[in-house]
């Protein structure tokens, strides 16, 4: 394995804008391989980028051994739900390969929950002990639980914070919401126009986000989606600890996982999707998710 760069402070946590991954091949990256505490297993989102986690990951305790998964594309052949099952066998192969026994948790963030779900299941499935299963704002679809309706007011609070947080130029309130409902009325008008806009709008969003994926990324990613979409999951008995964004709390979060895993516990953080793990809101969220771990640490112990 090729371990990522890790620089500590004195206090031993992860010093700010000092972690790199690593090889690109690797099934498995090795962000911390010391300490005490239960092995932490990051599943990517729809953007397939580990690098999503960097944030995360600077402020674990430099007794959490924490890993994340990279997806390798020319490894799967499924297509729909199968895929995802596919995929998930993948990570659970690598999971036994570089932690043969003993408890693991598995953290995903945003369409990566589905994932980690499987990859839960099927770890249970072999006897594994899976302490926690963190799901970062997503949940399964197909749990007979809708999102609530949003509206415009929503939407802008949400574009707004995230602008904020990702430190672009505000040059004014007005013209950046004038700009963003320009951009919204064009979309409406050229929909269906061209592949590219043909995409479903949450592909669009990751692709749109992501400049620097290749066109076979950019496949699999529609690909993917499509078989998120049709993933049918199956009742879940073990932990699962649901982070919910306080500002999209349309997407019922806790109730769609309630519906298929009854050991849940859910935590409300204040922020938008994108800003729980990839902006400032991550500081509460970090700190609540390695107070768990360290507690179910102390259980196993």
């Amino acid at each position: 394995m090729h371990p990522t760069t890790i620089h500590t402070s004195a206090s031993g946590v992860f010093k700010p804008g000092m972690l790199t991954f690593g090889n690109k091949k690797q099934t498995i990256l090795t962000i911390n391989n010391k300490g005490s505490l239960i092995p932490l297993y990051l599943v990517p989102s729809l953007g397939l980028k580990p690098g999503e986690y960097t944030k995360l990951a600077e402020r674990c305790d430099a007794e959490q051994p924490m890993y994340a998964f990279q997806y390798q594309l020319d490894e799967y052949k499924a297509e729909s739900s199968d895929l995802i099952r596919e995929i998930a066998a993948h990570f659970v192969k690598a999971v036994l390969q570089s932690r043969p026994e003993g408890p693991v948790a598995i953290c995903a963030w945003s369409a990566g929950t589905i994932v980690a779900l499987e990859v839960a299941q099927q770890l249970k499935a072999l006897g594994r002990d899976v302490a926690l299963l963190v799901a970062i704002d997503w949940a399964p679809e197909n749990t007979g639980v809708a999102d609530a309706a949003t509206s415009m007011v929503l939407n802008l609070r949400c574009w707004i914070r995230d602008e904020w947080q990702s430190q672009q130029a505000f040059r004014s309130v007005g013209r950046y919401l004038l700009e963003k409902y320009i951009d919204m009325v064009k979309r409406k008008i050229f929909r269906g126009m061209g592949a590219e806009i043909n995409l479903p709008p949450t592909v669009q969003i990751v692709t749109n986000a992501n400049p620097g994926l290749t066109q076979k990324e950019r496949a699999f990613i529609l690909r993917f989606y499509l078989a998120l979409c049709d993933y049918i999951p199956q009742e879940y008995g073990g932990n699962v600890l649901a982070f919910v964004a306080t500002y999209e709390l349309h997407k019922k979060i806790g109730e769609k996982w309630k519906a298929i895993a009854p050991r849940l516990k859910t935590i409300d953080v204040k922020g938008t999707h994108n800003t729980i793990v990839r902006g400032a809101d991550v500081e509460p969220l970090a700190a609540h998710l390695w107070k768990e771990l360290a507690a179910l640490s102390r259980d196993h112990s």
